[in-house]
Formats: C-alpha cells, sequence, structure tokens
C-alpha cells in the first residue's frame, strides 16, 4: 500500500452493528503528484521553443511566447489561446514575460529587440524604452503586483526600473556604472524588494524599489552564475539558482542562505524557478534535466514529469500565487499547464460472508482522477480515522471492482474503517 491516502468522492462507512464488525470503506492511493499535466497547442501540434511563460497570481491569464515564434496569452486555464502581436505580424525571439496578479497588466521581452507592456490583459501594447530606441538582449523583467513597479534587465548591458507601470526608466548601477551579463530578476508584490543576478558575478538584492543595493553571498564570497530567482510576496523568502552548480534559498530577504538537493548533491544547470506568495510552495528545473516542487519552501522536493518528461531543455516556469497551477515551457518541445489532480471516484461493496474473525468487502474505483491508481483495498482499525498504518489489505492497482478479505476480528468489538 503506498503511503498517500486519497479520499474517493463517493466513499463512505457501511455501519453493520454485528458481533465482528461495524463499517468497512475502500482505499484507493495515488502516486504522488502535485500537478496533472496537460499540454498545450497555441502554435499548433508542433514543437517550438517555449522561452517565456507566465501566469497571473490568480490564474486568470496566462502568457506564452516562442522564441523564434509568436506569443500567446490564454483567459481560461491555457484550454484556447489567442495570438498577441506587440511587434506586429513577425516572428520575434520572446524570452521573458511577467504579469500582474490580476492579469490586466502584462510585460513582455524579445531577446535581440524590444519590450512591450499591455493595460488590458494582452489586446493592445505600447513599447517601451528603457535602454532607448534601440534593440537590446533582454533576459529578464518582472513586475509588482499591481503592476507599476517593475525591473529588467540585459545581458551585456544594464538595469533598469520603473515605478509608472514603464512609461519612464531609471538605470540602476548594484555592480559599478559598466555593463555587465544580467541574467534574471525578481520583485516582491509591492515592489520594494528587487533581486538582480549577474552571470559569472555577484547575486544583489534592494529593499526599496532598486535605488540602493546590496550584495548576497548564498556561495559566500564568490563569483557565480546565478541564471534565476523568484521571491515571495513579502520579498522575505528567495529562491536563486547557480546555472552550473546548487540550488539555495532564504527566509530573510538574503541575510542567509541554505542549499537545497532537489536532483541530489550534485551540479545543476538551474535555469528557471517560481514561488507562490507566501515562498512555501517552489518550482524549479534543470536544463537537461528534471523538474521539481516543493510543498514547504525547499526542505523537501518530489519529481514532476508534464508529458511523461523526466529530463528535457526547461526555459521558464511560473505558478499562481496560491501554488496550485503552474505553466512550464520547454525548448525545442511543448508547452504545459498543471493543474491539482483530481481524487478517485470510488464505491463501496457491501459487507458480506462475516464469519469468525473474518468478513468480505472491496469496492470499485470508477475514475482514477487523473492519476495512477497504485494501490486499493480497504483498512480497519478499533481508533477512529484509521489510516493505511493499520490494519489493511491490498488489492491490486488500477481502476475497476475488487474483493477485500477482512480478518484478525475480535468478537464484540467496535471497528472503525476510513478511506
Amino acid at each position: 500500500m503506498a503511503d498517500v491516502l486519497s479520499r474517493g468522492r463517493h466513499s463512505r462507512a457501511l455501519v453493520l452493528v454485528l458481533t465482528a464488525l461495524t463499517g468497512v470503506t475502500t482505499v484507493a492511493t495515488t502516486a504522488q503528484a502535485q500537478f496533472s499535466w496537460t499540454e498545450r497547442q497555441p502554435a499548433g501540434a508542433t514543437d517550438k521553443s517555449w522561452y517565456a511563460a507566465a501566469v497571473s497570481s490568480d490564474g486568470a491569464v496566462w502568457l506564452a511566447g516562442v522564441f523564434g515564434g509568436r506569443l500567446y496569452t490564454s483567459t481560461d486555464g491555457g484550454a484556447n489561446w489567442t495570438e498577441r502581436q506587440p511587434a506586429g505580424a513577425a516572428d520575434k525571439d520572446w524570452i521573458c514575460a511577467d504579469a500582474s496578479s490580476d492579469g490586466s497588466k502584462l510585460v513582455v521581452a524579445a531577446n535581440g529587440g524590444r519590450m512591450y507592456t499591455s493595460a488590458d490583459s494582452g489586446a493592445s501594447w505600447t513599447e517601451r524604452q528603457p535602454g532607448g530606441a534601440t534593440d537590446l538582449d533582454w533576459t529578464g523583467v518582472e513586475m509588482s503586483a499591481d503592476g507599476t513597479k517593475l525591473i529588467a534587465c540585459v545581458w551585456n548591458g544594464r538595469l533598469y526600473t520603473s515605478s509608472d507601470s514603464g512609461v519612464s526608466w531609471t538605470e540602476r548601477q548594484p555592480a559599478g556604472a559598466s555593463s555587465k551579463v544580467w541574467e534574471d530578476v525578481a520583485v516582491s508584490a509591492d515592489g520594494t524588494t528587487m533581486m538582480a543576478g549577474i552571470q559569472n558575478g555577484r547575486l544583489y538584492i534592494s529593499t526599496d524599489s532598486g535605488v540602493n543595493w546590496s550584495e548576497s553571498r548564498p556561495m559566500g564570497d564568490t563569483d557565480a552564475f546565478w541564471r534565476t530567482m523568484s521571491c515571495s510576496s513579502d520579498g522575505t523568502k528567495m529562491i536563486v539558482g547557480h546555472y552550473t552548480g546548487r540550488l539555495y534559498t532564504s527566509t530573510d530577504t538574503g541575510s542567509n542562505w541554505t542549499e537545497r538537493q532537489p536532483a541530489g548533491a550534485a551540479d545543476k544547470y538551474w535555469t528557471t524557478t517560481a514561488s507562490s506568495a507566501d515562498g512555501t510552495k517552489l518550482l524549479a528545473a534543470v536544463y537537461t534535466g528534471g523538474l521539481y516542487f516543493s510543498s514547504d519552501s525547499g526542505a523537501t522536493w518530489s519529481s514532476e514529469q508534464p508529458g511523461g518528461l523526466s529530463n528535457a531543455s526547461w526555459r521558464r516556469v511560473s505558478i499562481t500565487g496560491d501554488g496550485t497551477e503552474a505553466i512550464a515551457g520547454v525548448r525545442d518541445s511543448r508547452l504545459y499547464t498543471g493543474a491539482p489532480p483530481s481524487v478517485p471516484t470510488i464505491t463501496t461493496t457491501a459487507i458480506s460472508n462475516i464469519d469468525t474473525g473474518t468478513a468480505d468487502s472491496g469496492g470499485d474505483v470508477t475514475s482514477d482522477g487523473g492519476s495512477s491508481v497504485t494501490a486499493r483495498g480497504v483498512c480497519w482499525s478499533t481508533s477512529s480515522n484509521p489510516t493505511t498504518a493499520d490494519s489493511k489489505t491490498t488489492n491490486g492497482t488500477g481502476t475497476g471492482s475488487f474483493t477485500s478479505n477482512i480478518t484478525g476480528l475480535s468478537p464484540a468489538t467496535t471497528y472503525h474503517v476510513r478511506a
């Protein structure tokens, strides 16, 4: 019997006041997974390089962009998509994107191109020029919950912030007045806490919307390839990934860091991360590697496999504020959205063949809820709310009907059961 107990939507106790037994219900357990993943095809049933992906905190608006292709938005969880043309009817190297908490405001940027913002969920767009009227190699852009404060970075260029939804910009110089290979940025919900990381350089944090910066050292006093970063809505919990190294989390706005090992004690190409609003739920991915989820701020991790992919070139992930929905883009492959797994649907077989110390029951798993049913059976105990740690049967896997033989019952004893 697997460790996870999934409650069936129609399971119930069957109470029989007999000498040996007073109730049995079925148990169905499913493989552990935070998300049930669905392949999406905004650009048709063909492989694309999904480099830009974002979802609003409330899950109302989804945004996905192809490197060397088009930009798309969805307002129904990814079921249907609309092509957007911030730069006209032309393919662009869309590389980064973000959304306000309600999805009304969006920001996107193209590598070797321009930056654009929308105030109507993508229906219309305005070109923004943080670095002047010139194409730039944008690598990261993030916005506050209300979409007024933004931070953006350029590969082999500068760092910029805005406090008026992208209308005007200020160049920031955490690493001095020179161009740097800025890799990624992050911002808290109110826009006061900001993060920025350099390739083969340092990690910087600001707590005053980018006016002043301090160096943060997850790995100590050494340069690193800070490829990805995210933070909680209040900016206290952070996660950063070293592209040729390890993953780190902080619970005090970057003052102290803890190394995390979702993929084991080995250096990995961490390429993208995402955090829920409270910082407890994290999603992190390895380029040419796996996708991992944590529900305890990085203390423990489980593997996620959209489309059965255990090893893929993950480019961008994003999750909703409550951490229950996600989007993940892969290079030269497909786009996936994740939603909470459904629970199995189970009916209970009436108790029969009651004998000295034994009885028969069983059930019928009529739906697996979109996950693999790894064990099915019944469990019972003389204490209330029994689990699979108590007496139980194991009667196969998958959907369908099964029969369970309950044994070891004592006369004149009340037994409690649960699904």
